[in-house]
């Protein structure tokens, strides 16, 4: 039906990023069923076409690996004159930027889990398609993979769902378990093991996890995303969510549009996460869709464990005005008997 219905690229479904999306898909499909139909080799050619010259270099994003991927997978599963090609240029767009989208701690720089979660995917598909095909994986891709495995583990509540932080949304992408059994069966596991993470900063990546017993504080004390493409970013700084076993306790309120401007501007508000807010201002100038203008910074934090209990703390300057230098600061301590928030 779509192949029918999309003879000329024209709409959304032609997005660069759900293009190369759905590239993937069918191409899975083909290796599960021993081969796709002729009209759908065409239309992967039609779409593959389009891609090449329509990716996403304005950002710069994880929609980028997902563009290298989809040319990657193409070019391996594909019997076609341009395979080399796509195979040459996926696996350069992926050693020139994939280093530059993850931090030293193995979070992606968006900030989002679930985007995180999604480059995630990505990186275990690639690292399966090129030990399938017996391909070399570009240097560094495995320790990559399991760095975001680990980060995408310590961002995980108990309920085996992520945080919310800035643009994210549960049931959108695999979520953490999924992704651990699948990089296990590829043999990638972090080092803290397939046991639970306890507590740790993450000060590359600006985040907090408290835990003592059942209880697990997650503490987003970082930017709002990198300077360059912060579209995903929410004025959040030094919000919080809290967890005790299974059950959420203090939440995100996450995002659920891209298409109304009323709850969207909302969701990205001060005032829809677990912080401060002065005045009635956002910490970070947030409007329309995906504009961002000042920003708050960090401009001091730290963190210390005892036995049985577990502090950290944070400063930023998104109320600073020139002639008022005002600074919010907060303390998280969490022991196993009580959360104690000084503002």
């Amino acid at each position: 039906d779509w192949v029918a219905s999309q003879r000329q690229p024209d709409g959304p479904g032609w997005h660069p990023y759900i293009t190369s999306q759905r590239i993937v898909n069918w191409l899975k499909l083909g290796l599960a069923v021993d081969g796709l139909s002729e009209p759908l080799r065409v239309s992967l050619a039609q779409q593959l076409r389009y891609l090449e010259p329509r990716l996403g270099f304005d950002e710069c994003d994880h929609k980028l690996i997902n563009n290298a991927k989809a040319l990657v997978f193409a070019g391996f599963c594909l019997a076609d004159p341009r395979a080399a090609r796509w195979r040459a240029r996926g696996l350069g767009l992926l050693s020139r930027y994939l280093p530059g989208l993850l931090h030293s701690d193995g979070g992606y720089i968006g900030r989002s889990p679930m985007y995180h979660n999604a480059l995630l995917l990505d990186l275990l598909d690639l690292v399966n398609l090129l030990r399938a095909f017996g391909a070399p994986l570009p240097a560094g891709l495995e320790a990559q993979a399991t760095a975001a495995l680990h980060w995408s583990r310590t961002l995980c509540h108990a309920d085996s769902q992520p945080a919310l932080f800035n643009d994210a949304a549960l049931d959108v992408v695999p979520d953490t378990p999924v992704l651990t059994a699948y990089g296990a069966r590829l043999g990638l596991r972090d080092e803290s093991g397939s046991g639970d993470i306890g507590s740790c900063w993450l000060p590359a990546s600006g985040i907090g996890r408290l835990r003592v017993g059942s209880a697990l504080l997650l503490a987003d004390v970082g930017p709002l995303g990198p300077d360059h493409a912060a579209s995903h970013g929410h004025a959040g700084t030094l919000g919080f969510e809290f967890s005790v076993a299974s059950q959420r306790v203090l939440v995100d309120t996450g995002l659920s549009t891209y298409e109304e401007p009323g709850p969207r501007l909302y969701e990205r508000s001060t005032a829809a996460h677990n912080t401060a807010v002065v005045d009635g201002k956002n910490s970070s100038d947030v409007w329309g869709l995906f504009k961002l203008g000042r920003r708050a910074r960090i401009v001091d934090s730290g963190y210390s464990q005892q036995l049985d209990s577990v502090m950290l703390y944070a400063v930023h300057n998104g109320y600073s005005r020139p002639g008022a230098p005002l600074l919010h600061r907060r303390e998280w301590h969490l022991d196993a008997a009580s959360l104690v928030l000084q503002d």
